[in-house]
């Protein structure tokens, strides 16, 4: 029986030395707390970042959405001015077909009117959109 004592005293006393050494001393608590308490400050710190960051890219996304919406609505006038000329020459098409005297009138104007000056006499003239046909 003594050497189960023997033993359990030995273990209680080593148990109490390494328990000992782990109990951090006044100074090295604050060093922990202190190292704590800068880590928490720098990740606030990095979260008023990204806070700032994520309002600043928000606002762009609306701005970027704004002009999409401003983008989409003139490509939409676009496709209406189209159609309209579209419609409107395929209906000039049409009347011509309709009434040929009026169509051979409008080729004959074609036909007789002066033939296009050169790119280079134009840029040169500088009335070139009033002058008359020589």
């Amino acid at each position: 029986m003594t050497r189960p004592l023997c033993s359990l005293l030995i273990v209680a006393g080593l148990y109490s030395v390494a328990t000992a050494q782990n109990q951090p001393s006044y100074e090295q608590l604050q060093n922990q707390y202190n190292d704590a308490l800068k880590q928490l400050k720098v990740a606030q710190d990095r979260k008023n970042e990204l806070a700032d960051e994520n309002a600043k890219l928000k606002k762009r996304l609306e701005d970027g959405s704004k002009q999409l919406q401003d983008k989409q609505d003139e490509l939409d006038t676009l496709r209406n001015r189209s159609y309209f000329l579209r419609a409107h020459y395929s209906a000039w098409e049409s009347f011509l077909d309709i009434n040929p005297h009026v169509k051979a009138m409008w080729m004959a104007y074609f036909t007789f009117s002066r033939p296009p000056q050169a790119v280079s006499d134009m840029l040169g003239d500088g009335s070139w959109p009033f002058t008359l046909p020589e």
